[in-house]
């Protein structure tokens, strides 16, 4: 069936398909053109073949802080310089790593968001944290595992203990 679509046009016609269904193989004239070696069509040169633009997998990078090579950001975090060369150097890993420092970092020292000083702050302890060997922690802050089973920084007077509740204070 295919055959005969793909041959029509080369000394057959339309009509000429409706007479061909009842004859063998012995009974084909001896003008008719001979079968083509192949029933699939092949694809003219002149037709691009789609090459994917992407490669399948997320994209790797060798991790300057881990020391590995594993897969890295989607995009760069943020504009500018650094968040390039965050980007083509740090790993998706180690960049969750450093969302939590930084959140302990704005807990502990009360840092507040818009202000100039504690941005620039903050930038220059990720740096220190992604691209040297330097993990910035907290003055007095303690693992909770070292701590005896406080949680973070020691508490000062007044504020709320490891359980929630104020502490007390002396008369």
């Amino acid at each position: 069936m295919l055959k005969r679509f793909f041959n029509r046009g080369k000394g057959q016609s339309e009509g000429d398909d409706e007479g061909a269904k009842g004859q063998t193989s012995q009974e084909t004239p001896a003008a008719a053109t001979p079968p083509a070696e192949s029933a699939t069509p092949t694809v003219p040169e002149d037709i691009p073949v789609p090459v994917p633009s992407e490669p399948t997998g997320p994209r790797m990078v060798y991790c300057v802080k881990l020391k590995q090579t594993l897969p890295g950001l989607e995009r760069p975090p943020f504009a500018g310089e650094l968040g390039q060369r965050i980007y083509e150097h740090i790993s998706a890993a180690a960049w969750d790593m450093w969302k939590r420092q930084a959140v302990m970092l704005v807990n502990h020292y009360g840092l507040i968001g818009v202000d100039p000083d504690a941005r620039k702050w903050l930038n220059e302890q990720m740096e220190a944290y992604l691209f040297e060997d330097d993990e910035p922690v907290p003055e007095g802050w303690l693992p909770e595992d070292q701590a005896g089973g406080a949680k973070g920084a020691p508490n000062a007077k007044g504020a709320p203990s490891a359980k929630g509740a104020p502490a007390p204070q002396s008369k």
